[in-house]
């Protein structure tokens, strides 16, 4: 840009406007006949420039015409909405959001910064857009996009020419609860998991007839446990020293068919100081000849190893078996004290055709004094008469079972799915919980306490329900406040179930319920684990894409969070999660840190191989 020159001695001033309405502004080195901009950018197109010329004889000044630069290309587009920070849990989905706005065709370009802005890389090609709209990048967030940084360049395009130019850079936040899911198994065909009880470290599991030792590093323990093993084995830990393996083993010439053994064995694993385990030899537990035993529950308690048995002799109804039979004062394997209850529709509990996982012993920490009370059984039957019923039998400090009592009828309800649950403070108070159905059809969650220094079960609370109710519950082991988990339908004919939460508070009130997953998300097999102080996870299985993959929520501080996936998206169907079913001693704050979670996942390609997979619990933020 130039001007003419005065006679006489001159001086020159140029002036820069930034728009057609914007004032002049003196432009810092412009004190020549001509001025040349130092470079010229997107953001100089439309500027207006003119010059005064002063000079001193005589003194009068003068302003130039008013020049307008242009540049020739499309105008810039305007940002009207900054991406902003996101935070999802692992495998959730991360959206970023540019409000932007174009005269012409818009194309937007997003890019991304992993170490704090100093190199970006363009993430896909630009897509064009319509007029005015904005863009989203949208994607399934993973462990590893924690602390990335994102910005988009939008442009505006003519033809060959475009102006462009960038937003600010938004960060993304990746909550993770659990580590990537490994391999523990991998595929084989009859993988069964255990039911872990409190302080198991790891688990047991029962592959084609071969029981395996996973999670726990174990010199000297060979991976092949035992053989010609029939059903899942339960994993019982008193207090942390020693471990013992029960699982049904079954014998030549029984009748008893596959997954039902005649005869309960067990292993027994050391554990010193170090974390060194030594195996026992196996060790014969309970024999019943041509009996078959259909199914176990144990519990680690004060004074050793409480164990149930279902058994099922030719001819003559199922009956239960209690026995307490490890002493861990004496660590010796005493005589078998043995009560064999013939289930009758006189007693309100005939066949007994529910004696699952979750009807199991309660478990004491094996840390604290001896209750009063050491194990509470509870299960489902059904009478004479088609009616379901809830039964329980007790054990004593002093290791005696008191006789199976029916605690109440559970009207006409299916048992098969062993909806009851057990629970039990270091005290020896239990809570009961299970379904019930009026003669009307009326369906309710029950509860009933059981008082360390009383045998009467009392009805505490209930909630209603649309159907029947899967369920779990664990007990605080510091204040047995309790926590439990069920899914139902969040309303009648509502085509899916959810997972919902309540809570036993220490002075025996109930919370109402919580639902922790929202939206229209199918959910099954709720599990709960819960540490001293009240930090508690709940896990379960959600619909996704047309599978069930393994979910959860972590409760800190009397807060559940948000839930978040275990298993990554696009993973196999994630089926029978086990774990969490007990607390981890360990040395994070709220003792859930390394908690093991198991599950069983599907081969898309052949749905009778399964593998086994887990991830474990990191430390809380």
């Amino acid at each position: 840009m130039q001007t003419n020159t005065p006679p006489g001695g001159v001086s020159y001033q140029w002036f820069r406007a930034n728009g057609p309405t914007a004032p002049f502004q003196p432009v810092a080195n412009g004190r020549s006949a001509s001025y040349t901009l130092p470079s010229v950018a997107v953001a100089d197109d439309g500027a207006r420039f003119r010059v005064q010329v002063c000079s001193t004889r005589p003194f009068r000044c003068l302003l130039s015409n008013i020049a307008r630069l242009n540049l020739g290309g499309p105008a810039a587009p305007v940002i009207l909405v900054q991406p902003g920070d996101v935070s999802v849990p692992q495998w959730g989905t991360a959206v970023f959001f540019l409000g932007v706005q174009a005269a012409n065709t818009l194309e937007v370009t997003w890019e991304r910064s992993n170490d704090g802005g100093a190199n970006w890389t363009p993430i896909g090609p630009g897509a064009p857009l319509p007029v005015g709209n904005g863009n989203e990048l949208r994607f399934v967030a993973v462990a590893a996009d924690n602390g990335a940084q994102f910005r988009a360049e939008a442009c505006n395009v003519i033809g060959a020419q475009r102006t462009c130019v960038r937003s600010n850079s938004a960060q993304l936040e990746v909550r993770t609860i659990w580590t990537a899911p490994e391999v523990a198994l991998d595929w084989r065909t009859d993988l069964d998991l255990p039911q872990a009880e409190p302080l198991n470290r790891g688990a047991v599991v029962n592959d084609n007839g071969t029981l395996r030792l996973l999670g726990i590093t174990a010199p000297g323990v060979p991976e092949v446990l035992a053989t010609g093993v029939f059903g899942r084995p339960r994993v019982v830990n008193l207090g942390g020293i020693y471990q013992w393996i029960l699982f049904r083993d079954q014998t030549a010439g029984s009748n008893c068919g596959a997954f039902s053994g005649n005869r309960l064995n067990a292993i027994g694993l050391f554990v010193d100081v170090e974390g060194v385990i030594a195996p026992a030899s196996p060790r014969f537990v309970v024999s019943d000849g041509p009996d078959c035993i259909l199914d176990t529950v144990a519990a680690a308690t004060a004074g050793g190893v409480a164990l149930a048995v279902r058994r099922q002799s030719s001819g003559t109804p199922c009956g239960v078996r209690f026995t307490q039979q490890y002493n861990r004062a004496t660590q010796t394997w005493s005589v078998a004290q043995v009560e064999d209850v013939p289930l009758s529709a006189a007693a309100a509990c005939a066949d007994a055709s529910v004696f699952a996982e979750r009807a199991r012993a309660a478990p004491s920490r094996g840390l604290l004094p001896a209750p009063a009370r050491a194990a509470v059984l509870a299960y489902e039957s059904i009478d004479g008469g088609g009616q379901s019923w809830t039964c329980a039998a007790t054990l004593s400090a002093a290791g005696v079972w008191s006789a199976v009592a029916p605690v109440r009828s559970n009207g006409t309800i299916s048992p098969s799915t062993a909806n009851v649950g057990v629970a039990m403070d270091p005290q020896g108070n239990a809570v009961l919980v299970g379904n019930a159905a009026s003669a009307s059809g009326t369906r309710a969650l029950r509860i009933a306490r059981l008082p360390v220094a009383s045998s009467t079960w009392v009805e505490e609370a209930s909630y209603g329900l649309t159907q029947e109710a899967l369920l779990d519950l664990a007990a605080d082991p510091d204040d047995g406040s309790v926590l439990m988990a069920w899914r139902d339908a969040p309303a009648a004919g509502a085509g899916f179930t959810t997972v919902f939460v309540a809570e036993r508070a220490a002075d025996g009130t109930w919370s109402d319920p919580l639902r922790v997953l929202e939206g229209d998300v199918d959910t099954r097999f709720p599990r709960v684990a819960m540490a001293p102080g009240g930090a508690a996870l709940v896990t379960f299985q959600a619909l996704d894409a047309g599978r069930f993959r393994v979910m959860g929520v972590r409760r800190g501080g009397g807060v559940f969070g948000a839930p978040a996936w275990i298993q990554a998206p696009g993973s196999p169907e994630g089926r029978f999660a086990v774990s969490p079913r007990y607390w981890f001693l360990g040395n994070s704050i709220d003792r859930l840190e390394g908690l093991p979670i198991y599950w069983r996942e599907t081969d898309p390609a052949d749905f009778n191989r399964t593998r086994i997979v887990r991830a474990r619990v990191l430390p809380r933020p």
